[in-house]
């Protein structure tokens, strides 16, 4: 499996690495309307599109404030993403072969941002925004054997070999953190919105890219799959207490430090894995990950304190 699964004690498997800080406030010359990302991110909790089976991921947005002035205002938007994979080698299967990255190295990948009005009972409404715009995306940086050991998914081990070290935070991490950036004009925006990007990986998204070169790299007589587009994931801002053994933990109360979020149990998704969707069916189409005709838990949210990281801003 690449990538990493986003965590909750009752529905995912957690591994939770990064150093989360406080919040940020308004850039100078903008009006930040919403921001539910860290100050200083390094690497952030992430739901991974290859390896839960997602085609988008999003959540609603409440704006601290109307958004539009006119028509012809261009709203800049940023999304957190975490990438895990290395220029060569590969980060999960626990340094063989080595993950290593020549300093600078990123692959190139297409992301599109899509913007939604929020519809009336908690449903996807309008689509008021779309692009699509390619990204040099880094490659997380080499693992280091002599600050980062242990075994991943071993209990009692520190999980931290193939991992790279932050000299900064004095961490080692599997992933790195990388914002990307989108800026366009958006009209009828109204107060709360749905915010969410969707991208191709091997084998979900619009277009799933397999077969490709990088599905079958060989280490001896090992064939494993290390496309770097399959450890691209998009980032939430959460924070983690263990609550038993192995991969139980829960997540704490966090909030954007801008406008707000209208419905905090629940993210947008498109995806074939019911667990994301509280375990009810999933749905066809890109919706709300609780609110369905159907199911056991209809209308019930499991996402709280776990929504994906985005700011919003305009001129």
């Amino acid at each position: 499996m690449t990538g990493r699964n986003l965590a909750r004690a009752s529905v995912l498997a957690v591994l939770v690495l990064g150093a989360l800080t406080g919040m940020a406030g308004t850039a100078l010359g903008a009006k930040t309307l919403y921001k539910n990302i860290p100050k200083k991110p390094v690497a952030l909790p992430a739901l991974g599109f290859e390896c839960c089976q997602v085609a988008q991921f999003g959540g609603a947005v409440h704006f601290v404030e109307q958004p539009r002035r006119k028509n012809k205002d261009v709203f800049t938007i940023v999304v957190g993403l975490d990438e895990y994979s290395c220029e060569k080698g590969s980060w999960y299967t626990n340094g063989k072969p080595e993950c290593t990255t020549t300093p600078g190295a990123s692959f190139n990948w297409p992301v599109t941002l899509r913007v939604n009005n929020l519809g009336p009972g908690n449903s996807v409404g309008e689509l008021v925004a779309e692009e699509t715009k390619e990204f040099a995306i880094p490659y997380r940086p080499s693992q280091n054997n002599e600050k980062c050991q242990g075994v991943h998914g071993v209990e009692g081990s520190p999980e931290n070999f193939g991992a790279w070290y932050n000299k900064k935070t004095n961490e080692c991490l599997i992933d790195n953190y990388v914002p990307i950036t989108f800026k366009l004009p958006i009209a009828n925006i109204q107060e709360n919105a749905i915010i969410s990007v969707a991208y191709n990986t091997s084998d979900y998204g619009a277009v799933p890219q397999r077969p490709k070169p990088c599905d079958e790299e060989k280490f001896n007589t090992e064939t494993y799959d290390n496309c770097p587009y399959d450890s691209l994931n998009v980032g939430v801002n959460a924070i983690y207490k263990k609550i038993g053994p192995g991969e139980q933990f829960e997540a704490q109360p966090t909030a954007p430090s801008v406008g707000s979020d209208p419905f905090p149990e629940e993210v947008f998704l498109k995806s074939q894995y019911s667990a994301l969707f509280c375990n009810n069916p999933a749905p066809a189409n890109f919706a709300a990950s609780g609110k369905y005709s159907s199911g056991p838990k209809t209308g019930q949210g499991c996402w709280t304190f776990e929504q994906p990281a985005i700011e919003v801003k305009r001129p």
